[in-house]
Formats: structure tokens, C-alpha cells, sequence
């Protein structure tokens, strides 16, 4: 009797469905079911049909490449339902992997994450770490169904092409898809190897000072390499994992199985990966795949459908992003999701794709790290130990032991809450190593970013990267260390090798882009930047050193356990530097040579000559690079440098001199004036307080009334006039000669007539300088317009608006960016040794003193916009307090308000008078100063004797101030012959002057329209005595 007979209809379907391997035996063996099959076989083969659903034709056809199957849409009999079943197991693994890559990609801190591995035996679809479940995993049916087909086409792109190779041609988006595969399958073998060795399952930081949590790079991504030298893989680690990735998915679902299968799996996993990499370590052909394997796609250059609108609205991002921001992305998924809702909104330490300011501050952080200054390669690998963690936090390994069983039952909240707590960064357990950023370093090699040299030169504590400079610390400081770690010599003196990097790519970098080796075996790319001469040469003194020393053996220190030759050939790694065959170090130093003896040839910048490598320089793979930095030393020798005459010319000089000179007698004059009323106060105090004539009262009455007078003569007229007209005429003054510097400091050399750096800096100081000796003017001119109660808004905003520019001109000129001054010069002085770029003396700085022995910077004129705030507030105030509104808002108070408040008055305008004479003092001090200082080179170019320093500029220069002093000998000069007259009377309607007569009424007539008149008061009042300027 046939079993399945007792079976309703419902269930004999649903048996038949699931076995899908042994069907075709089944309804052999079965009348029941073989009826059942025939009644039901279209539900049937929909059911086999449904990983089809998310398949198209092409990506079928691949499957069946794969599988080596032919298209099973052709024909459907019983006889090849077995290959249907194999679509759908690949379905189904396809989609296993893809769970976990979305697992990871859309974590909070991808670097938990991305050490987990999928457990293969449990049903409960989660990522463990060392058989603790740590978090559950992605749902693909959350997934649209072009994101699905995105990720299954990318899969099996990659499979095919690990299979067989390529097979077809694809887009950028498809070429893309399949690099964020290799970078998952790379990553799980991250985790297999932390799964085998002693590493520590990190925590999301949550404090941004913490230094014992996972270090840069680390904390943005898994590198496998640096997972398999914790296992104690070192050395060629990256050819096995490139190997290993070659596989495809097959060779990981079978490590994976091992890998969860227990601890002695685990074991025996390691065992495996020790033998495998030992048996290929002194393989000709494992070498040879380092650098052969590299998959090229061809590229179609039509756009096909299917792109996701993330990929479009992050390509630019990312084809402008570096290398290391390049692999976040791919670990991100970023191609595959139509819009970011699967991606973490709160609690990220970064954004899902973070910025290179965000690269480089955690980069910074390292120089705080304990001990990353003596060994940054232990360092970071101790920060990925389990074991060095438990220590760091005091946990026995018999406690940790016993955690993780107790954390095997723990879901994913509760069991980060735990570490969390153990993990957190607290005072006591921060290791803050208290070295600035640019410092004095034990190791072989220091790799600094941008950010952390500009810092250090801003701060000028790095050196200026000049050609000299660049010369001595990368060949002179490389032999000097390499030699005193041969001989076994002190090396507390020794400075390290450093690195720059951003100067160019390593091995993570993007087909098309040039990588290290490329860049310093091209003289166009070598000689572009600082940077790449910098970063060339130091490499090339790294790989030189290995042939060239002999003792490099051993660690340079008792507290470093990596070798000298392992530091090194770690350093060159990170560069994409493998061996000797892709970049030679002595054809770096000869192109140098050849640059450099083009640059001599020159005459155009002085002498110059340059010395012999002689016979002693290279001795088979032995090359003293000594012998060439001694050749070289006299490079930047005899440079000739001038500074720019239309910048600090002669009469340029003379022209602040005479500003300075004009703004000093105004300023003398009307403090002459106020000691008068100075004097007239003291006097009354003195008779109040003793009630008796003053013992010397004639002749203080009679200096009194001697500058009584002087106040009421026709000098203080015109003076108080000529004081209005100067400063005014001197912040317009100053106002376009900032403007001029600030565009000078922003154009190329060309614009500035600088030849070389030298000159630049020369042009430089002067714009420095000149912006200070142009600000203290303007000060004392605004105090003293102040003090004759000529003060106002418009003068206000002229002097704020003239000492703004001032200070930018000087925070401009100050400490020029390198990059920015290589910039400058291209297209000058053009040598085709040097790969059409510019000389090497062109960016020559001869150490001699500068044109100015002192320059002011810019923080010394910012410090007086403070003065010019206190000046805003006095004027605002004493406008609002003649409103009727103030006037209303003050009887409304009580007796005891309006005693507060003004005292509250009375007090600040004390502090803020107290605050105008410190400031006057100041600007005195620093004009004084600035005379002393701009002595020298004046003298300097009066005794030339060059027709070429007084150029029309010049000239003009001098001239400058002619209109405003001539002014104001107009309206001083009156007529001799009424000298003895005692009033002098004006009647324009009369008709009544004397054409002869010059005075300052004269002047003011022939300056005013007819439509008006000129009329001198008999007496002159204080002003408003509410107005807080009249009481100074």
C-alpha cells in the first residue's frame, strides 16, 4: 500500500516541492505522488522558478556558467529538475553572503561588524564572534527588487571572474559593484583570522579623546593584512589574502564552516592558515602574484539602466576621495541601495561615509598614543589585543574566559552595553603621550597628513620645505640614522624619516592613478610638488638603505621589537613598494642629480656650481647617498634676490614715513590742548581745597592763558581741519594699498616680480611690515579726532574698514602655504631635466637675514580693532542717550535704578578711557618701533644709487601727500601786515576782503559753494555735554 495515500492533496504538494534532489525518485516509487505531479506540475515548477524571479536572462545565463549548466528556460521535464535545484542553492548562498555584507555595511561601527563572521549551522540567522552571537542579520527581503538584483549580479560577476576570468565587458556601476565584493570577501578573511587569533571585538568609541580603543586605520575599516600579522602571518600576509580572494565564495563557505564550528575548529582553521601561507612564503609564483594579479575590466562606454541613485549622488565624492576613503565606501555597499534608509542615522562616531578632515584627525590623534612615537606598527596591533585590552582594564583571562560563555546567551544591546562599560575611556586609563605634533621621533618612520604638517608649520615647528630643506632632511637625516643604527650610536639625536601621506597613492589606489613608484620614476611627476620630491627621495633613501647596511637586523632599541629592515619594508609596503623591481631608488637620486645640474646651467638667478658624485658613490646594490646630498649642498649657493620696488620702493617708504611723520604732529598738538584743560582743572581743585591764592599763581596763570590762546589762533583752526582732511585722505590710503597687497599676495610670482622663493619671501616680509606701519596711523588719527571733537561715524567706519584690510594683509602674508607657493612659480623658469616644471633653485631660500629684522604680525593689528569697538560703543551710546526714547525709559526709573545705572555709566566710561590710553600708548610704541625698524632698508635703497628704485611708482609715491599738506599751508599762512590786528572781521555779503588775505577763512571760501557763507563764532563751546567724547 502506497504510504502518501493517507496524505491530503495539500501536503502531498508541499512534499513534492521540497524535495526538490529527489523528486524525480519519488513519483518512480510512488503512484500516489507521480499523480500528485501530473495533477500539480505548474505549481510545481513555479515554485522551482522562483530564484528566477530575481534573476534576468543575463544573470541567469551567468549562473548557469557558473554551475556549467545550460539555460534551463529551454525546457522544463523531469530530467532536469536537478539544475534547477543547483540555481536555487546558488540563489540561496548568493543571498547568505549578500545578508551578511549588508550586515556590515549598514552597522553603527563597521569595524565590530566586519570581525564577525555568519554562522553557517544556526537557525537564527546571526554574526558571531568566537561562538558568541553578537547581532542578527540583514533581512534581504527588506531589499528592493533592483537593489536585490544589483547585489546578485555584482556576486556573481565577481564568481565568474574568479572562475574563469572576464568574461564580458562591463560598465563603471558594474565594475564598481564587483570591487565592493572583493573588498567583503577580503574582509571575511579578516575576520577568520580574528577569529583564530588574539583579537578584541571593539566597542562603538564614545568618547572622541579615548586612546585605548582601536587605532587609525583601524577604526574606518578591516584590513586583512594586518589581521593575519596579529596571527603571526608577517611579512607576505597580503599575497595569500589576494590568493584566498581569487577562490571565490566556495573556499570561504568552507573556512566559515570551521571557523563556527568550535573552538577546535577554530584551531585547526589556524593550523591551516600557517601551513598554507608557509608553503607558499618561498614560492616563486606566490611572489609573483603580488603584483600580477590586479583584475582589469574592459569598460563599455554606453550607460546601461540599473544604476542606483546613491551611485550617482556620491560618484563625485568618491572619484575625488583618496584611496582609504575609497575602501570605506566599498565596505559601505554604497552602489547597491537606492537611498540611505538601511544606513545608522544616531549613535555613529562618524558619518556613513566620512571625510577626509575626519581621516585626518583621527590620524592626528596617533602622536597622543602611548607609545606609537617608539613602535606605531606594535602599538596598533596592541590595541587590537584581546589580551591587551584585558590587561589595560584588569580582567584576568580566566575572567574573560569565563565572559565569553556568559556572553554566548546575550543578544547584540545587552552584550555592548557590558563592553561598553568595561571599554569607556576614563582619566585614569588614558595613555596620553604629551608630544606636539611635530616632535622628536625613536622610530625608523614617521608618516604625517596634511593637516598635522600645516599645523607644525603654521606653529613653526616644521621645517620650510624650501630645496635646502628638502635636501638635508631627506638624504642628509636618512644617512645620519641609518649610520648610527649600523654602528650601534646614540639615536636620541637622530631624527626619523618622515613620510608625507597624501603625496601619493598606495596600494589601495584606484585603476588610473598613479601609485609611488610610478610617480618618482616620471620627472614630471617627481619634480610637481614639495611633496613629491620630499616623499621620493625618502623612499628611495628607504629602499637604498637595505643594500647598503648591513646591521639592520636588529632593533634599533631595546623597547622596539621589529627590526630596522622590517620597518622599512613595512613603510615601503604601505607605499605600494613590494621589492626591488618596481622602484629603484638610485634612478630617483640620479634624476635629482640631473634636475638639479640643469637648475646650476641657469645663470639667470646668479652662480651657481655643483660638486662631483666621484667613484665612491655606487658600489654594486650598495649607493652612498651621502655622496650625492654633499654634491648638491652648494645648489642654493650665489642665489640673487631682490624685493619688488612697487611693492617697498624707496618712495613708498618715504610715503608711510611721512604719513606716520603728519599723524604724530596732529596727535602732539591736540595733547598740547588737552593738557591745558588738565592744567585749568587741577588749579581749581587746588584753590577750592586750600582757599588761598597759588604760590606761583602769576606764572601759571601766565602758561595758562599762553595756551588759551594758542587754542583760539588760526594754527588750531586749521589744524583741527587738517586733522579731519589727513585721516580721511589715510584711510583711503591705506584701504587701496591693503587691497594692492592682498592681491599681490594671491597672484603669481610673475605678478609680484618675484624670481624665487627667496625674493617671495622678501616681498612678503615688506607686505607684513607695511601693513603694520599703515594701521598705526590710523589709530592715533582716530584717537586724535576724538580728543578735538571731530569724531563720527563716517570716521569710525573708514578707520575699521582701513584696519580690517590691514590685518588681512598681514595674516595673508604670513607663513605662505608651500603648496600654494609652488603654484606660484610654475610656468617660471622652465627646465625639461626637471620634468617642465620649474628649477630646483627656483624654490631655493638662502639663510641670510631678511630685509626687515621684525615684522608685525597680524595679531598685533587685530588686537586694536578692540579700541575701535570701545570707540563704536562710546559714539552709539552717546547718540541713544539724547534720544527721547532714553530720555523717557530713564525718568520711568526709580532713585535707586538711576543711581545704579549711572554709576554703571560712570564706571565704564572710566575703563573704556583707561582702555584709549593703553591703546594710545601702544600705537606711539609700535610707530616708534616701525621707524626704528624701516631705518635700514630705506638706507639701504637711497645708497643704491639705481636709477631703476625710483620708478614712476616711486615718484608718485612721494607725492602722495602733497594736495593735503599744501592744504593745510593754505589755511595757516595769513596776511603779515595784520598780524597786530586783534579782530578780524568776514562779510562775504559786503564783499569786504582783501584778495591778498589766506587764511582759513579764505581757504574755506574759495572750497564752498557762493550759494554759502563762512562765519567765525566769537566763542567756542565744549559741544554736547551729554556726549561721552566731551569729557576726555
Amino acid at each position: 500500500m502506497d504510504p502518501f495515500l493517507k496524505l491530503p492533496a495539500e501536503l502531498r504538494l508541499q512534499v513534492l516541492i521540497l524535495c526538490t534532489t529527489s523528486i524525480s525518485q519519488l513519483i518512480q516509487v510512488s503512484p500516489v505522488m507521480f499523480h500528485e505531479y501530473l495533477t500539480s506540475k505548474a505549481c510545481i515548477q513555479r515554485s522551482f522558478l522562483r530564484p528566477l524571479a530575481d534573476f534576468d536572462d543575463d544573470m541567469v545565463q551567468d549562473a548557469m556558467t557558473k554551475n556549467e549548466l545550460p539555460n534551463p528556460l529551454k525546457t522544463w521535464n523531469i530530467q532536469r529538475l536537478d539544475r534547477l535545484d543547483q540555481l536555487d542553492q546558488l540563489h540561496t548562498g548568493l543571498l547568505f553572503f549578500i545578508e551578511d555584507y549588508l550586515t556590515k555595511a549598514t552597522a553603527t561601527f563597521q569595524p565590530r561588524q566586519y570581525l564577525c563572521i555568519p554562522d553557517i549551522f544556526s537557525t537564527q540567522n546571526s554574526l558571531v564572534f568566537k561562538a558568541r552571537k553578537v547581532t542578527t542579520r540583514f533581512d534581504s527581503t527588506n531589499l528592493s527588487s533592483p537593489e536585490r538584483r544589483r547585489l546578485l549580479r555584482a556576486f556573481l560577476h565577481y564568481e565568474l571572474e574568479c572562475k574563469i576570468g572576464p568574461i564580458k565587458t562591463l560598465t563603471k556601476f558594474e565594475r564598481e559593484a564587483v570591487r565592493c565584493v572583493e573588498v567583503y570577501v577580503r574582509s571575511l578573511y579578516a575576520a577568520m583570522f580574528a577569529q583564530c587569533g588574539d583579537s578584541w571585538l571593539p566597542e562603538i568609541p564614545s568618547d572622541p579623546l579615548c586612546t585605548t580603543g582601536l587605532l587609525y586605520p583601524d577604526v574606518f575599516y578591516v584590513n586583512p593584512d594586518v589581521y593575519a600579522s596579529d596571527m603571526g602571518l608577517s611579512g607576505y600576509q597580503y599575497g595569500m589574502v589576494w590568493e584566498f580572494k581569487r577562490s571565490g565564495l566556495d573556499l570561504a563557505t568552507a573556512l566559515l564552516q570551521l571557523a563556527t564550528a568550535g573552538t577546535q575548529e577554530r584551531e585547526d582553521l589556524k593550523m591551516w592558515f600557517t601551513k598554507f601561507y608557509e608553503s607558499r612564503y618561498h614560492s616563486s609564483r606566490f611572489v609573483h602574484s603580488l603584483n600580477e594579479f590586479s583584475p582589469k575590466y574592459p569598460i563599455k562606454d554606453e550607460t546601461q539602466g540599473g544604476d542606483s541613485n546613491m551611485y550617482h549622488v556620491l560618484y563625485p565624492t568618491f572619484l575625488s576621495a583618496e584611496s582609504l576613503l575609497r575602501t570605506v565606501y566599498r565596505q559601505r555597499a554604497w552602489v547597491f541601495f537606492d537611498n540611505h534608509r538601511f544606513y545608522p542615522t544616531l549613535g555613529a562616531p562618524w558619518s556613513v561615509f566620512p571625510q577626509k578632515i575626519q581621516i585626518e584627525e583621527e590620524l592626528a590623534k596617533l602622536l597622543w598614543v602611548k607609545g606609537w612615537h617608539n613602535n606605531p606598527v606594535r602599538t596598533r596591533a596592541l590595541h587590537r589585543s584581546q589580551k591587551w585590552q584585558n590587561e589595560l582594564l584588569g580582567v584576568s583571562s580566566e575572567d574573560s574566559e569565563t565572559g565569553e560563555l556568559h556572553d554566548q546567551n546575550l543578544d547584540e544591546e545587552s552584550s555592548g552595553r557590558r563592553i561598553l562599560e568595561k571599554t569607556s575611556c576614563s582619566p585614569t586609563r588614558q595613555h596620553v603621550n604629551p608630544i606636539p605634533p611635530i616632535a622628536m621621533d625613536q622610530g625608523i618612520v614617521r608618516v604625517l597628513t596634511d593637516t598635522v604638517w600645516n599645523n607644525g608649520f603654521t606653529q613653526n615647528d616644521a621645517p620650510r620645505p624650501d630645496t635646502s630643506t628638502i635636501l638635508r632632511e631627506t638624504l642628509f637625516q636618512s644617512w645620519d640614522l641609518f649610520t648610527k643604527i649600523d654602528k650601534g650610536g646614540d639615536l636620541t639625536t637622530a631624527q626619523p624619516i618622515t613620510l608625507l601621506y597624501d603625496a601619493c597613492l598606495g596600494h589601495n589606489g584606484s585603476p588610473g592613478e598613479k601609485t609611488c613608484p610610478e610617480i618618482c620614476t616620471d620627472p614630471e611627476s617627481l619634480f610637481d610638488s614639495w611633496k613629491t620630491i620630499w616623499q621620493c627621495l625618502s623612499l628611495a633613501s628607504l629602499e637604498l638603505a637595505n643594500t647598503t647596511f648591513s646591521n639592520l637586523d636588529q632593533p634599533p632599541s631595546q623597547s622596539r621589537n621589529e627590526t630596522s629592515k622590517e620597518q622599512i619594508t613595512s613603510a615601503l609596503w604601505d607605499f605600494a613598494i613590494t621589492n626591488e623591481t618596481n622602484f629603484d631608488g638610485k634612478s630617483v637620486l640620479n634624476l635629482t642629480y640631473e634636475c638639479a645640474a640643469a637648475s646650476c646651467r641657469d645663470k639667470s638667478m646668479g652662480e651657481c656650481s655643483l660638486g662631483r658624485l666621484g667613484s665612491g658613490y655606487a658600489k654594486g646594490d650598495a649607493v652612498q647617498w651621502i655622496k650625492m646630498y654633499e654634491a648638491l649642498e652648494s645648489l642654493c649657493g650665489g642665489l640673487e634676490s631682490d624685493i619688488n620696488i612697487d611693492i617697498a620702493g624707496p618712495g613708498v617708504l618715504i610715503t608711510y614715513i611721512t604719513q606716520t611723520a603728519m599723524v604724530v604732529f596732529a596727535w602732539l598738538f591736540f595733547l598740547l590742548l588737552k593738557i591745558n584743560k588738565l592744567i585749568n582743572t587741577s588749579t581749581s581743585i587746588f584753590t577750592h581745597l586750600f582757599r588761598k591764592p597759588n604760590p606761583r599763581s602769576n606764572l601759571l596763570t601766565h602758561r595758562v592763558s599762553g595756551l588759551e590762546r594758542l587754542e583760539r589762533t588760526n594754527l588750531a583752526h586749521a589744524t583741527s581741519t587738517f586733522l579731519a582732511e589727513l585721516h580721511e585722505a589715510q584711510c583711503f590710503f591705506v584701504v587701496a594699498i591693503e587691497i594692492a597687497l592682498i592681491n599681490a599676495s594671491s597672484r603669481s610670482a610673475i605678478f609680484t616680480g618675484a624670481e624665487n622663493w627667496q625674493s617671495l619671501l622678501w616681498n612678503r616680509d615688506s607686505i607684513q611690515f607695511l601693513a603694520g606701519m599703515g594701521a598705526w596711523p590710523i589709530i592715533l588719527g582716530q584717537i586724535s579726532l576724538r580728543r578735538a571733537q571731530l569724531d563720527s561715524m563716517y570716521y569710525l567706519l573708514l578707520s575699521t574698514l582701513a584696519l580690517v584690510l590691514a590685518g588681512v594683509a598681514a595674516d595673508t602674508a604670513a607663513n605662505p602655504d608651500p603648496d600654494r607657493i609652488y603654484k606660484m612659480f610654475q610656468g617660471q623658469n622652465v627646465l625639461e631635466e626637471c620634468g617642465g616644471h620649474p628649477s630646483l633653485r627656483t624654490f631655493c631660500v638662502e639663510e641670510r637675514d631678511g630685509l626687515y629684522w621684525y615684522t608685525f604680525p597680524a595679531g598685533s593689528i587685530y588686537a586694536f580693532l578692540g579700541l575701535l569697538a570701545i570707540l563704536w560703543w562710546i559714539k552709539l551710546w552717546s547718540i541713544m542717550s539724547n534720544t527721547a526714547w532714553y530720555s523717557k525709559k530713564h525718568e520711568s526709573l526709580l532713585k535707586r535704578q538711576s543711581v545704579a545705572l549711572d554709576w554703571t555709566k560712570w564706571t565704564m566710561i572710566k575703563l573704556a578711557h583707561f582702555a584709549i590710553c593703553v591703546a594710545e600708548a601702544g600705537a606711539i610704541a609700535c610707530i616708534c618701533f616701525g621707524l626704528a625698524v624701516i631705518r635700514a632698508p630705506l638706507l639701504n635703497l637711497l645708497l643704491r644709487g639705481e636709477t631703476g628704485t625710483w620708478s614712476v611708482g616711486q615718484l608718485v609715491a612721494v607725492l602722495i601727500w602733497a594736495p593735503v599738506i599744501s592744504k593745510y599751508a593754505h589755511l595757516v599762512i595769513r596776511k603779515f601786515n595784520f598780524l597786530a590786528s586783534r579782530t578780524t572781521t568776514l562779510a562775504l555779503d559786503l564783499g569786504l576782503i582783501t584778495a591778498a588775505t589766506v587764511g582759513v577763512e579764505k581757504g574755506f571760501r574759495i572750497r564752498l559753494s557762493k550759494a554759502f557763507e563762512i562765519v567765525k563764532r566769537t566763542e567756542l563751546g565744549n559741544g554736547d555735554s551729554n556726549e561721552l567724547s566731551s569729557s576726555t
